[in-house]
């Protein structure tokens, strides 16, 4: 290309363009036919001359600037400019075309209509033009699209070189490649066709997916669907380049029977078309809870704020294409709405097994519909699957029809009976006698015995499913090497957790922990065996004790030997390789084991392996049917959901023995899902068995107990209730906790260390929901029992005694809980170890109860101890020290408040280590607990008060006010953290001027009511009294002063009650004076508002010559409801 070509056919394009702009402009003022329908084509004209002016600004930036001009291009640079040169060169011809067409139709007058004869004559010539006229109008179009494609091309070479905008270029490509494409006739060639090629080599070599997640692994034999893929992306072509439904919401269903291939389908679709999308994304929509954790994984994905809410808003609004796979939508209890992302930008594919989900499709043809596959495609997948790579001659290709046809052509069953011919169980030319041997049996087996609810319709609709799965099933069976017994015992035990996500980590705990248990049992000093624990050193005897010893010794001897008798009698069920390990020396070598066992379900298609997360799924299908075959009877059921549970209860260990292992930390979140699924199983077979007695002549006694009332239940329970209070399902673990704490007062008695164990579990319960009385009156209980059986110097006392003063702080009673936790921390220095956290645990406490009073410095130094001894016991990471952090963060963010004001350096400093205290947990705490945990609520609520000190107003709304309704819905509305969290909101709405809003906002949050479970039956609590505090200045900035004092008096009522009452001292004399110094301020502006208001009618009194002094004048204020009263005295004189 000629170096000045470009720049001659940049400056001669756009000064046609503009001739025929301008040409058109006039022709449109001239009243006539013509420039009327003109209208359009003036617009792709303008467009013309804008793509050529950004081309020439390019050309001059990247071209002419180089030394050596064009010459110094690279080749595939100097290509595109070429190419861009030519598609110039095509627009000012066909624009030249155009102007000679437009001066033909005029005639002789131009531009100007010259009476009726003429019009008519420019009418008919423009008639007989408009074949003409339109095929250039046609050619105009593509050449602009493909001017424009090669404008983004070039943008795209040197955006790549110089920063990271090319990804965006890129996707922009793609749209436009679209647009262009169905323009183009098959038969012709040209330019257009030239930058089409260009701009697909360009994007061939880019990067433009950044996430990819879909919900399995596309096989490796997928077989069919072409149709279905092929139409499935031209739709959403389609979509993206039309300009009509640009703005909708691009959405397709597929739904079909369980193993007809959906998820598989959607995820062929993904990685075939991963480049068309910038993300990839799965939402498990199997549960309203795994699809909220899988919004939130999105959010951490695209590095915003973790929780559903965020993850949808940054899907609505993005500016790239993504793909949203909404998986397993089944429930039509299941609000699918909530889970559908605006935006125009992105696809979102929904499977299930629903067929009114269809009604959500809106691209191509809105849904499809699987059930089998075409004949040709299920012989493929059944060979493809049998790894059957023999000539397809006639009689195989006979054996794979009739295969086919009987299991219906479904490709999980096609899958199944592949797997089975590769395993060797049968050939293609007899699995259909397996098959209907199979089927015989399931047939057999539901005439003997009674369907269980919902089997029937189950079973006829995955007839074929099941059949071809019992013949691996028997398979398995008839091995006779540990590996494959082994791997029909983890067939059972996945099939009552949850399908999806299981931690092969769980499995290794469940074989390891036990045998630290024991071995902590070992190390305890007393005979206990309910609950196995570490180390204690509370468990140290005193001079009180050894007073009673004997009697102690003789009593828990008896009891363990019962207890033991007890337990012998009910053995342990568990599958086998746990059995194993009991027996085994150090189990290192359980881990080749089982990844044996698993991988030949693996091979088997029975479970999928996820490397990335080290995890086995089931398919949902697979899952049923080993829990609901008719060989696994409600007792069969009984017994592996028994051993479900039993596994998961080996893997948690109990305090204190769990803060000594650093993998248990994560394991309780692991679990959760698969712990909800094994108990709603339990209820689910509980209740077969009531059916089943009902209805039989003599009653069974169902071996599980909903009592928990055997001593290996309690135990089961207990760690349980750790689960569920970890992961912040307080209810659920308290219900544990009291059944726990019956079996072992029955057992041992409530002065017995287990029982004072789980009682103090209980009580952190109850506080942990704001139930404050309850949970002192437990630790009261428990600490009478310690002075009494331990003595007043014993560490488990300390300890209880510093439990104690957290829920006396908690009802309000500061001075209590101040001599407590001092009294223990003075105790501990010397009745502890050094290594025992304790004594930092206290110290972070009493400053907690510091701040309450205001004496922030004072709660400051407690607390900078505690996190400093924390740190160095248990590591910065540990969630005990992490709430420490916490509330020393709460300390700073009141010091940098009270510093603003009189040292901004300082004041600023205070708030920027609160920030970075707090993002810190924020991040661990998501990591460890969760994003739905009340405790990382309660950090996310801590920073947005900070945001709100350092002026981030917008930012500290939205964090809080998106926790508030989360935190409602689990915790209940009188929980004292979301009223502290209501309280928060109301002072960033204040400073945002929002005083209304803030008002209603406190009216409610200090009801009486709301502390009824922490404080006297009056309600008397000191968070009431910061409630009504930040509404008396909420009246104050807007000038209610009436309203101001009104609360001031009820505050003032509420401290003298509350010091008046058993709850001494509750509020601070500090928190006194500055409702006195308020309700001063507030009196005097009312009083300067009233003399204001006020005009004397009295002429001004001199003073008299003799010893006589004026006296100020003096206003007799007296306020009531309707009006204020006003009697103004005479000055007042008096001799000197």
């Amino acid at each position: 290309m000629d170096p000045f070509s470009i720049t001659i056919g940049l400056a001669s394009m756009l000064d046609i363009t503009v001739r025929v702009i301008k040409y058109l402009k006039e022709v449109q003022e001239a009243a006539g036919v013509i420039g009327e329908e003109l209208v359009s084509l003036a617009n792709e004209i303008q467009a013309l001359g804008s793509l050529g002016r950004s081309i020439q600004h390019l050309h001059d930036t990247e071209v002419q600037s180089l030394l050596g001009g064009f010459a110094d291009l690279p080749d595939r640079d100097q290509e595109l400019w070429r190419l861009t040169s030519s598609n110039l060169q095509d627009c000012k011809t066909l624009v030249g075309r155009l102007r000679d067409l437009f001066t033909e139709i005029a005639g002789k007058h131009g531009d100007k209509v010259g009476g009726w004869a003429d019009s008519i004559k420019k009418q008919l010539r423009k008639q007989s033009k408009d074949g003409e006229l339109n095929k250039i109008r046609s050619q105009i179009i593509v050449s602009r699209q493909s001017l424009h494609i090669s404008l983004t091309m070039l943008n795209l070479v040197y955006t790549k070189r110089g920063s990271d905008n090319a990804q965006r270029l890129g996707f922009q490509l793609q749209r436009q490649i679209l647009s262009l494409q169905p323009r183009l006739p098959l038969e012709e060639k040209g330019r257009a066709y030239d930058s089409l090629g260009s701009a697909t080599d360009i994007l061939s070599s880019l990067r433009l997916n950044e996430h990819f997640d879909i919900p399995k692994t596309v096989s490796s034999i997928f077989t069919g669907r072409k149709l279905y893929l092929d139409g499935l992306r031209k739709a959403f072509d389609v979509s993206l380049s039309s300009t009509e439904t640009s703005s909708a919401q691009k959405r397709f269903v597929v739904f079909g029977l369980g193993g007809s291939g959906k998820t598989q389908f959607c995820c062929k679709f993904a990685s075939d078309n991963k480049q068309r999308f910038w993300g990839v994304f799965t939402v498990d929509a199997s549960s309203q809870q795994t699809a909220q954790q899988s919004f939130v994984a999105i959010a951490r994905l695209c590095g915003i704020d973790p929780n559903e809410r965020a993850a949808k808003s940054w899907l609505s609004s993005s500016d790239r294409p993504w793909l949203l796979l909404i998986d397993n939508a089944d429930d039509a209890k299941l609000e699918l709405e909530r889970y559908l992302p605006d935006g125009e930008h992105g696809l979102t594919i929904i499977t299930t097994r629903n067929p009114s989900i269809k009604m959500y499709g809106t691209i191509g043809q809105r849904f499809y519909h699987f059930d089998r596959l075409e004949d040709g495609e299920a012989s493929q997948l059944l060979l493809r699957a049998a790894e059957h790579y023999d000539p397809p001659t006639p009689p195989i290709m006979q054996w794979t029809a009739n295969i086919s046809k009987a299991l219906g052509g479904l490709p999980l069953a096609l899958i199944h009976a592949g797997n089975a011919i590769k395993a060797k169980y049968c050939g293609l030319n007899n699995y259909l006698v397996y098959y209907n041997q199979s089927w015989k049996a399931i047939r057999d087996s539901r005439r003997v015995s009674r369907v269980r609810e919902g089997e029937d319709a189950n079973m006829e609709e995955y007839i074929q499913v099941y059949s071809s799965y019992e013949i691996l099933y028997r398979g398995l069976e008839a091995m006779d090497f540990q590996r494959f017994k082994d791997a029909l015992d983890l067939l059972k035990l996945f099939s009552f957790f949850h399908h999806e996500n299981i931690p092969f980590s769980v499995l290794i705990a469940a074989v390891r922990h036990p045998r630290l248990e024991r071995e902590a049992q070992q190390d305890t000093k007393e005979p206990g065996r309910l609950v196995g624990t570490g180390n204690d050193q509370t468990n140290a005897a005193t001079p009180l004790e050894q007073a009673t010893s004997w009697p102690k010794y003789l009593r828990d001897l008896v009891l363990s030997k019962l207890e033991s008798h007890i337990v012998n009698q009910h053995p342990t069920i568990l599958p086998t390789f746990l059995r194993d390990a009991e027996l085994s020396p150090p189990p290192d070598d359980f881990n080749v084991r089982l990844r044996k066992a698993l991988g030949e379900l693996a091979r088997l298609s029975l479970i999928t392996y996820h490397d990335i997360s080290d995890s086995y799924s089931m398919h949902p299908l697979v899952h049923m049917w080993v829990r609901e075959r008719p060989e696994m009877s409600t007792g069969a059921q009984a017994i592996w959901c028994e051993a479900a549970l039993t596994t998961i209860s080996r893997c948690i260990l109990l305090p204190p023995l769990s803060n000594t292992v650093k993998s248990h930390a994560d394991l309780p979140r692991q679990v959760l899902p698969h712990l909800l699924a094994v108990e709603k199983h339990q209820e689910r077979i509980r209740a077969g068995f009531v059916h089943n007695q009902k209805s039989l002549s003599r009653v069974w006694p169902p071996p599980l107990q909903a009592s928990g009332g055997h001593p290996k239940q309690a135990v089961q329970l207990a760690k349980a209730s750790l689960v569920y209070a970890q992961c912040g399902y307080f209810i659920e673990a308290e219900l544990r906790q009291r059944t726990v704490r019956d079996v072992v007062y029955k057992m041992r008695g409530p002065d017995h260390s287990r029982a004072m164990d789980i009682t103090l579990a209980l009580a952190g319960t109850l506080w942990l929901q704001s139930r404050s009385n309850e949970a002192a009156d437990l630790q009261e209980h428990v600490l009478h029992g310690c002075l009494r059986t331990l003595g007043p110097d014993h560490p488990r006392t300390l300890k209880v005694m510093d439990a104690l003063g957290e829920s006396r702080r908690q009802q309000g009673r500061l001075t209590e809980s101040i001599d407590l936790h001092q009294n223990a921390i003075d105790k501990m220095k010397t009745q502890l170890l050094g290594t025992d956290p304790a004594r930092f645990h206290a110290h972070e406490h009493l400053g907690v109860t510091l701040w309450y009073c205001f004496r922030f410095e004072e709660a400051k130094e407690h607390q900078e101890k505690a996190v400093s001894g924390l740190k160095r016991l248990l590591g910065e990471n540990d969630l005990n020290t992490m709430i420490a952090m916490e509330s020393l963060a709460r300390t700073y963010r009141a010091l940098g408040v009270k510093y603003l004001k009189t040292d901004p350096r300082l004041g600023r400093d205070y708030l920027e280590m609160a920030q970075d205290n707090l993002m810190f947990i924020i991040e661990q705490r998501t990591k460890q607990l969760g994003e739905k945990q009340p405790y990382t609520w309660l950090a996310k609520c801590n920073l947005g008060g900070v945001k709100g000190a350092m002026g981030e107003l917008e930012e500290a709304e939205r964090l809080i006010s998106s926790l508030i309704p989360m935190a409602v819905a689990h915790l209940g509305e009188d929980h004292l953290g979301v009223l502290a969290g209501k309280n928060e909101l109301s002072r960033v709405l204040m400073k945002q001027k929002r005083f209304l809003e803030a008002e209603r906002i406190l009216l409610d949050v200090s009801r009486p009511e709301n502390y009824c479970k922490t404080a006297t039956a009056t309600g008397d609590h000191p968070d009431r009294c910061d409630a009504l505090w930040t509404l008396v200045d909420c009246y104050d900035l807007q000038d209610k002063i009436e309203d101001g004092l009104r609360t001031c008096d009820q505050l003032e009522a509420i401290i003298i009650a509350i010091r008046r009452g058993k709850t001494t001292a509750g509020v601070s004399n500090t928190f006194w004076q500055m409702i006195q110094d308020k309700k001063a301020e507030l009196q005097s502006r009312r009083n300067r508002r009233l003399i204001d208001d006020v005009k004397p009618e009295y002429s001004e009194v001199k003073p008299p010559a003799i010893g006589l002094r004026p006296v100020s004048l003096q206003l007799g204020v007296k306020s009531t409801s309707s009006d204020v009263q006003i009697s103004v005295t005479a000055t007042e004189l008096r001799r000197r």
